[in-house]
């Protein structure tokens, strides 16, 4: 995974987050995380990303959007609902993108095709709220 700032970084205390576009490859059809985004302790986040992919020969491809929204209190980080998102494609059917908790970050998730080379990017926002 790698990632490359745009329009600046997140911020707390009421702030937005600015722009992080992330890349991945995958090559198989596992869940992988392409961006982490840590939620500090006693704050409320929504997540915004713009996602595409495209088989490795772009024969394939798919955009994507997802919003996610989570609050930590203490030390727990808890999911406000399931993932919201929308796409299009003309791969085959589970090629996707999505959002989970994972401990205490927030995951933007993609997942491929398996025995297929995907290569992934995603432009991520956050805004976070904390006392």
């Amino acid at each position: 995974m790698s990632q490359a700032g745009f329009f600046g970084t997140g911020g707390g205390g009421g702030g937005g987050g600015g722009g992080t576009i992330y890349h991945v490859t995958t090559i198989d059809a596992t869940e992988t995380a392409i961006a982490p985004i840590l939620v500090p302790i006693d704050s409320a986040i929504t997540v915004y990303a713009l996602v595409s992919g495209a088989l490795a020969d772009y024969s394939e491809a798919i955009w994507s959007t997802v919003t996610y929204g989570a609050r930590r209190s203490g030390a727990g980080l808890i999911a406000i609902d399931m993932p919201a998102s929308s796409f299009a494609t003309d791969a085959i059917p589970n090629t996707l993108a999505s959002a989970r908790v994972n401990g205490n970050n927030i995951e933007i998730t993609v997942t491929g095709q398996p025995g297929q080379i995907w290569n992934w990017s995603a432009l991520v926002f956050h805004v976070t709220q904390s006392i």
